[in-house]
């Protein structure tokens, strides 16, 4: 049983979601989803030069069917995406409700 007023609900939570996080990341799908997330928001971009360089990149390379070069363009998109570079905080894998 995790105790109520302890942070350990949200340690096992985090430790959820970066495991799930984890072994997505190694999916084509999943890193394609993401770059294509990232790609429709460009509001969240303040230097708009660099986010449609790394996007025009980034659906070049899903076009050659480069993965691994997708990877890097999520991570430098989520790099300077503003409010953060959490590429977790994004996304919420996990729906366990605390009780």
């Amino acid at each position: 049983m995790i105790e109520k007023e302890t942070h350990e609900f949200e340690d096992y939570i985090s430790e959820i979601k970066t495991k799930l996080f984890s072994m997505s990341w190694k999916r084509d799908w999943f890193v394609v989803g993401l770059f294509k997330h990232l790609a429709s928001q460009p509001f969240m971009f303040a230097n708009k030069n660099k986010y449609y360089e790394l996007t025009r990149k980034g659906f070049q390379a899903i076009q050659d069917g480069d993965i691994d070069i997708l990877r890097k363009i999520v991570l430098e998109l989520q790099d300077i995406k503003s409010g953060g570079s959490d590429i977790m905080a994004d996304i919420d894998i996990t729906n366990i409700v605390r009780g």
